[in-house]
């Protein structure tokens, strides 16, 4: 598959779940407004930190020991139910301890007690949400790439429909309840696509658990726990400063200006992701990865440049349009925000060569180090820059990430 190809793909995927997304966020921008934007995304924050800790090491690892045994012919049914028991067993045991610290976690991230059952609502879901990354992955390591992205725009379906209903029916409750709920409309549209296509079937996950397969799943884990729980803690963490010093309309306004970055950069992502990774570790010899790295660094910097620059002259009839009036302050954060986006997705390709070639040391540094940058210049800036503090920390951030991948890669090609 081509990088054209994959972007063809995850264009049309990302187009729709795009035009989805922009209902979702139009409904929470006119129903919750910037405070409850800012509460109902603490709680999404913390299932991504938990579905990532718990489900992205199966995931690479499913589509890699999927991927090679079909090569080899090879039996794939033990590494998906293997795979599948481990997820499942790690998100029991997160729903015990995230529902026994419900009130603590309630009062952390949403300044009160009074949302302890949205806490624990959330640790229920993350088990719908494991396993629909086991299924997706499966499909992905048999390279069904069709059948990824249809499932995907099902489960963005069920996922906008589940939680707009819920929100225009019961406001705040509603967005605290449905960011949790979706997980199981997304689970049940994955398995509709996925078993109806009859790629894969519902006995495949319920095979034998294998040690040796389990020592490899988890041998995935160390790199990518990393990302998986730096990025969401890291958004957790500047919400939460940003709440505590300027208030909830402003962590609102500094979440409106994240949804529109991650509505754009996902169209880049999602094609990296299908493509990159495999084309990049099918070249043997050292010059032909050099070559690739460059030209796909350069064609996703042009190309997120023009988007950035596109969203940027027309941002404040952006944020009308897509959100609400009440969301206009936010479109003074934009520039900085749009400005690291283009240094993000540079270093985005480079982070994937380091999993490609299984570089942990650099990825993980890079992958905790740019987070906690981001963490520390907010909470630095903010007396000085107010509400711009997080959009230059966030820029800073990814620049500094850009400079250290760039500076090692530089000694990787000279070699």
């Amino acid at each position: 598959m081509s990088l054209s190809t994959a972007l063809r793909w995850s264009s049309a995927q990302t187009v729709i779940r795009m035009a989805l997304g922009l209902v979702s966020a139009k409904v929470s921008a006119v129903y919750l407004g910037p405070p409850g934007v800012a509460l109902v995304a603490q709680i999404g924050n913390l299932i991504q930190v938990a579905q990532g800790t718990i489900g992205n090491g199966a995931q690479t690892a499913v589509v890699k020991l999927t991927a090679v045994r079909q090569e080899q012919r090879e039996p794939v049914v033990a590494v998906w139910s293997t795979a599948l028991t481990m997820v499942m067993c790690a998100s029991l045991i997160y729903i015990i301890v995230s529902a026994s610290a419900s009130r603590a976690l309630s009062n952390w991230l949403l300044s009160s007690e009074h949302y302890s059952s949205a806490i624990i609502l959330s640790s229920i879901v993350v088990g719908a949400a494991v396993i629909e990354t086991v299924v997706v992955s499966a499909l992905n390591g048999l390279k069904r790439i069709d059948l990824v992205a249809k499932a995907a725009i099902a489960s963005t379906l069920f996922e906008v429909l589940t939680y707009t209903l819920l929100v225009a029916k019961f406001g705040l409750w509603g967005g605290l309840y449905g960011i949790s709920v979706v997980y199981v409309a997304k689970l049940m549209a994955t398995l509709i696509v996925s078993f109806g296509s009859k790629a894969v079937r519902a006995r495949q996950f319920r095979g034998p658990f294998s040690w040796p397969l389990a020592q490899s799943i988890a041998a995935f884990y160390p790199m990518l726990l990393a990302q998986s729980i730096a990025l969401p803690m890291s958004q957790i963490l500047v919400r939460n400063t940003v709440i505590d010093r300027l208030g909830l309309d402003t962590a609102g306004y500094l979440q409106a200006v994240w949804r529109l970055s991650d509505m754009y950069v996902s169209v880049f992502t999602t094609a990296l992701g299908m493509f990159f990774i495999a084309h990049y570790s099918s070249l043997r010899e050292r010059a032909a990865r050099v070559q690739m790295l460059r030209r796909t660094v350069i064609q996703v910097v042009l190309l997120t440049a023009t988007a950035a620059a596109v969203i940027y002259v027309f941002r404040y009839l952006v944020f009308e349009l897509l959100l609400s009036r009440q969301f206009l302050p936010a479109a003074d954060l934009l520039p900085m925000q749009l400005f690291g986006d283009v240094f993000k997705m540079a270093a985005y390709v480079m982070q994937m060569t380091l999993v490609a070639e299984g570089r942990a040391t650099l990825y993980v540094a890079i992958a905790v180090g740019g987070p906690a940058i981001y963490v520390l210049l907010t909470w630095v800036l903010l007396p000085s820059w107010s509400g711009q503090a997080a959009p230059i920390a966030y820029a800073t951030s990814h620049l500094v990430a850009f400079t250290v991948l760039g500076l090692a890669f530089q000694r990787f090609a000279s070699k």
